[in-house]
């Protein structure tokens, strides 16, 4: 038997202003609403790479995007975790190969320098309703993460990823390292907000 649906309610209107976005040339401002610094990936599909590769093949991945993240399947095409650049660039790698006498950093499986699913941040995509920019910053300096997932609960129940907040990619929109002290970022944030208003 096929679902049924409640029509939804209607309304008239005289006259009314488009809504547009604001045109500030792909700049954000603290007081934005989240969503707009959140990289959704129903839009744009997240770079993904097997956990039985190695990491130079992760890093020319991330070189051909210029991404700086990528996430981690497993043989089931289930996420189990991400790596970024800085993991891959970290003393990470160099302590693996000298307690472990591996050969080369370029042979470290992606499995073993990821970060597990379990160990990342993520908020709710409901959490973003009413929530702004200063409030991703924040999380993010709280947690002291450059990365905060968004995750998305389906009508069966299924959860699933659904897009995330980079640090270094809403600090290129805002203007500022958003991993400045606060009292710094918000200087320049108000700097900011002065020359784009």
């Amino acid at each position: 038997m096929a679902k049924k649906y409640a029509p939804l309610a209607t309304h008239t209107i005289e006259a009314c202003q488009f809504s547009r976005p604001k045109d500030n040339g792909g700049h954000l401002f603290v007081e934005d609403p989240a969503l707009l610094g959140m990289i959704d990936f129903k839009l744009s599909h997240p770079l993904t790479i097997n956990q039985d590769k190695r990491m130079y093949d992760a890093r020319m991945e991330m070189l051909a995007s210029e991404l700086h993240l990528i996430f981690v399947l497993d043989d089931s095409n289930q996420l189990v975790g991400f790596l970024s650049l800085e993991e891959i660039l970290s003393e990470a790698p160099i302590k693996m190969i000298q307690s472990e006498r591996i050969a080369s950093r370029k042979t470290i499986p992606v499995s073993r320098l990821m970060t597990p699913l379990v160990k990342a941040a993520m908020i709710t995509m409901d959490t973003l309703e009413y929530a702004r920019i200063g409030n991703i910053i924040k999380t993010l300096q709280e947690i002291d993460t450059p990365y905060l997932l968004v995750m998305e609960t389906s009508d069966s129940g299924e959860q699933y990823v659904c897009g995330a907040f980079i640090a270094q990619h809403l600090s290129e929109r805002l203007g500022y390292d958003i991993r400045l002290n606060e009292q710094r970022a918000q200087t320049i944030a108000q700097l900011n907000n002065e020359i784009y208003s």
